[in-house]
């Protein structure tokens, strides 16, 4: 059964995936109920053994704009009756009503509301991100070589990814690899493609041509100097919508900012605290981190 989720869900699973390592936590863990047998979906299970016992905490996520009622509590609290559940929490984002809170403590439910998660003043992003967007450009490199042949005459060679340049001594002075790792992660190359590159697909080029003689040992034609190194980038730009989710841990603001690109699920969780700046931790789910 494929797991189902969502920002807040995601952003409680962050929360409790701090819990001491001792804890093993799992979304969308299927629980099975003592009375019929069957499986039950959980939004977050977290497990342990202490004293030879296994505790089981159960945390069952509301991502609604309205605050969760007292029909909510007495189904939450129905269908864990029968399942290993040690302590049941419920977490809503738009917070409880005053009947809904009063059930769950007559049930010894606890229940975390998030509904002023970004009302300190502190929290600026987490107010600024709801509603935005994000812009990913995906670059791919092809380089090229064009090289003064013996003859004095110029030929392009693209099948160049494992070529090295020497000085005029034999001295190894450059490499193709080096220099298309050098454009893929200069900032400067992520700068101009972020501020120019087109919705869908954008072509662009950079070259390398050496100051002093730089030569290429072809198989076939021999000693050959350097005219000019260039590389093709074609750069794919996507845009998406922002998902966002808050929660307060502790002194703190946590934010899930999602996106669904075609390269995967990126998100990226802001921590925000009053004392200190705000910091990033990011990951991806196609594949990337």
């Amino acid at each position: 059964m494929p797991q189902r989720s969502n920002p807040f869900q995601r952003l409680t699973l962050f929360v409790h995936k701090a819990l001491e390592p001792e804890w093993k936590v799992v979304e969308s863990a299927m629980l099975a109920d003592s009375v019929t047998g069957a499986a039950r979906e959980v939004d977050i299970v977290a497990t342990r053994r202490a004293a030879g016992h296994e505790l089981v905490l159960s945390i069952e996520c509301r991502d609604h704009s309205r605050a969760a009622d007292v029909q909510w509590i007495e189904s939450a609290a129905t269908k864990h009756a029968h399942l290993p559940t040690s302590k049941l929490v419920l977490w809503s984002r738009s917070g409880f009503t005053k009947q809904a809170t009063l059930k769950a403590k007559a049930l010894k439910i606890d229940t975390v509301s998030q509904a002023d998660a970004t009302s300190p003043t502190w929290a600026r992003l987490a107010r600024e991100l709801i509603g935005g967007h994000v812009e990913h450009v995906a670059p791919s490199f092809k380089a090229f070589v064009d090289l003064i042949l013996p003859n004095g005459q110029l030929q392009r060679f693209e099948t160049v990814d494992d070529w090295n340049f020497f000085d005029a001594a034999g001295a190894l002075v450059g490499s193709i690899a080096t220099f298309v790792s050098t454009l893929a992660h200069h900032p400067e190359t992520g700068k101009t493609l972020l501020d120019n590159a087109s919705p869908g697909q954008s072509e662009f080029w950079a070259e390398l041509v050496p100051s002093v003689p730089w030569f290429a040992e072809h198989p076939l034609k021999g000693r050959c100097q350097a005219h000019r190194i260039g590389v093709g980038i074609t750069a794919q730009r996507e845009r998406a919508p922002l998902k966002t989710a808050s929660a307060v841990d502790g002194d703190k603001v946590l934010t899930l900012v999602s996106a669904a690109m075609k390269i995967g699920t990126i998100e990226v969780v802001v921590e925000e605290s009053e004392d200190a700046p705000a910091r990033f931790r990011s990951r991806g789910t196609g594949g990337q981190t």
